[in-house]
């Protein structure tokens, strides 16, 4: 068991790899913090690309709903991230909406986001309801994010997605023009993939 720990904190380093340092140090006293009370979580993913984000806001969603908001970004002046939408077909097989967070919406684009899973033993529980020896781990999760300022997903009211924490309680969208979303993910990920 104890090795098997061992394997699942240097995963969760190499997801840190991405993500911005004073952020990987606060989600690193967080996990120290949630260990504390007896509970483990694995890092599951970072940084994500545009592409990556993408693919996951467009799972569930019709085409007509994806050629609106294609059309939306670019009179945004946001042709980069309308053109990760339009270059991306390669679906995951998941039919319902995954996330609300088109391409540059995500803190994960920025760093500034990782996803978690909850360890119970050796094997990963996702289930946000779930409880073991009568403890929720997510809401212990969420319950220490917010002690230490970390907005978790496990409070949002629509599409909860409890595995998620970020350093910001607003979206990019609402920090951030379109047009600057755009330029930051063109700077940072536009080497890419050619659109």
């Amino acid at each position: 068991m104890q090795t098997l720990k061992l394997k699942y904190r240097r995963r969760s380093k190499m997801v840190l790899n991405g993500v911005d340092p004073s952020f990987a140090f606060k989600v690193t006293l967080l996990l120290r913090s949630c260990e504390s009370k007896g509970v483990d979580f694995l890092l599951t993913e970072g940084l994500r690309d545009p592409y990556k984000q993408a693919n996951l806001w467009k799972n569930g969603r019709s085409d007509i709903d994806i050629a609106e908001k294609i059309e939306f970004l670019r009179i945004q002046n946001a042709s980069f991230i309308a053109n990760c939408l339009l270059k991306i077909d390669d679906l995951t097989s998941i039919n319902d909406t995954s996330t609300n967070a088109l391409p540059g919406e995500s803190w994960h684009q920025f760093g500034l986001a990782v996803d978690c899973a909850w360890l119970i033993g050796d094997k990963l529980c996702w289930d946000n309801k779930f409880l073991f020896n009568g403890i929720n781990g997510y809401e212990i999760l969420a319950n220490e994010a917010e002690r230490l300022n970390i907005c978790s997903g496990h409070s949002w009211t629509t599409l909860k997605d409890s595995c998620h924490l970020q350093a910001n309680f607003a979206t990019p969208s609402q920090m951030f023009s379109w047009q600057e979303i755009n330029n930051t993910m063109e700077k940072r990920f536009g080497h890419l993939l050619k659109i």
